[in-house]
């Protein structure tokens, strides 16, 4: 079943204006205003090659890619963080749509965030020098602080910014990025879909294991050293240097796990967190950062209070890196989260209302099976744990729940009222501090 092309460009674009989850491929998307995957590259022949043929590029092709996606589906709904984005989102929409001026304030707010969980390209650079570029040695890592701007384009101390910076061997600029949310997405979602191909390779002849093992280690290698690309591999880079680890998989466990903590911990927790050595230089700026609930400060800061630990698995390391830190443990944590996952949110009357309530009840549940670490979810043939999600050729390889009028025109008609009140939304947003 497909939906028309119109609707599957809407949702594109939809994917493309909400900058949060980082989509600097075509290869696939997703969506926070939609919920929607949409994997561009894939179509249904690859599909049926998989079902029908068991074809292993086919396989490799779509399964990690899809794991990928639907991983940032999982962190959205069912993370503390992800729950908040998804009310203030769901209630700038209903705002807009039904009530009056008086509730408009909540559609800059909702937009604001989603900006900040990326921040715009402006904070990030890549070289252009062609011989640092093609320098794919170990980078040096440092982690610096900078300042974000008001809407007349003033310096604010008081609101800092976490950079990641990365040099070559000799000393050469590489890139630099800021610490941000959209970090910690990509550090998981790369673990997943990683987990994945090695399943895939796992299942190949000793000869197939060979080459494509030594295929998918050169392709993570590479990665890892991109400048481009450094959003997905930057928390990663944190975590290797604090440790002093060179297994990239180590380092993406440690990393994935690290980072579903920080986006499950309440924000009434993080005044609790403490300084690191690492960061006395900085305790002028702890405070403001704990303010501004950065969870990319908060990564950063548990890895360095980690760095006193032997690494004896993930689990192990990420518990006494919290209580290094004073914010307990794991158990403790899980506590904490699910009280706030199942605790009551306010949500504004109107036409999105319902399925705010409905994706809000799967995160619970969703939460459950995961815990604050992200424990892996199993994808199977049912709906129940996934999203929408549309093939490049428009083919619904997942309906999320759209039934009630015919998937195609169900699913068509709500990628058209999201298309309507984010525009509607944005025409106020531009009229907003005139």
């Amino acid at each position: 079943m497909k939906i028309n092309n119109e609707a599957r460009l809407k949702a594109i674009d939809l994917a493309k204006n909400a900058r949060c989850f980082p989509n600097i491929g075509v290869l696939g998307r997703y969506d926070p205003l939609t919920q929607i995957v949409t994997l561009d590259s894939i179509d249904e022949k690859t599909v049926s090659l998989v079902s029908e043929q068991n074809d292993f590029v086919s396989k490799k092709k779509l399964l990690p890619l899809l794991a990928h996606e639907c991983r940032h589906w999982f962190d959205h709904i069912s993370t503390v963080w992800g729950r908040q984005q998804l009310v203030a989102i769901y209630n700038a929409m209903n705002a807009r749509a039904v009530h009056g001026p008086q509730e408009y304030h909540r559609i800059p707010a909702a937009f604001r965030q989603i900006t900040l969980d990326s921040y715009p390209r402006y904070f990030s650079t890549v070289t252009e020098d062609h011989e640092a570029l093609a320098d794919r040695k170990t980078w040096l890592y440092e982690t610096t602080s900078g300042q974000r701007f008001s809407y007349e384009g003033h310096m604010l101390p008081d609101r800092p910014i976490l950079f990641s910076r990365f040099m070559t061997q000799s000393g050469k600029d590489a890139c630099r990025c800021p610490f941000s949310i959209e970090s910690l997405l990509e550090t998981s979602a790369v673990r997943d879909e990683m987990l994945l191909t090695s399943v895939l390779i796992s299942e190949l002849s000793s000869e197939g294991r060979l080459i494509e093992g030594k295929q998918f280690a050169d392709d993570s290698l590479k990665r890892m050293y991109t400048p481009q690309l450094v959003k997905y591999s930057v928390a990663a880079h944190a975590v290797a240097n604090s440790l002093h680890l060179t297994d990239i998989s180590t380092a993406i466990e440690l990393s994935s796990q690290l980072a579903s903590v920080c986006l499950n911990l309440p924000d009434s927790s993080f005044e609790s967190l403490k300084i690191p050595d690492n960061l006395r230089p900085w305790s002028h700026l702890h405070p403001h950062y704990l303010a501004q609930r950065d969870r990319g400060y908060l990564f950063v800061a548990i890895s360095f209070h980690g760095s006193l630990l032997p690494y004896h698995d993930a689990a192990t390391w990420v518990d006494k890196s919290l209580a290094l830190a004073g914010l307990g443990g794991i158990e403790a944590l899980n506590t904490l989260a699910k009280a706030e996952i199942s605790g009551h949110v306010e949500t504004l009357d109107g036409p999105f209302r319902e399925r705010l309530l409905k994706l809000l009840a799967m995160g619970e549940e969703l939460f459950a099976l995961r815990g604050v670490t992200g424990n892996l979810v199993k994808m199977t043939n049912e709906d129940k744990w996934m999203p929408p999600i549309i093939l490049g050729d428009g083919f619904v390889l997942k309906s999320g729940g759209f039934k009630n009028k015919g998937i195609e025109e169900g699913l068509e008609k709500y990628i058209d009222d999201i298309w309507d009140i984010e525009g509607k939304m944005r025409e106020f947003v531009d009229a907003c501090g005139m």
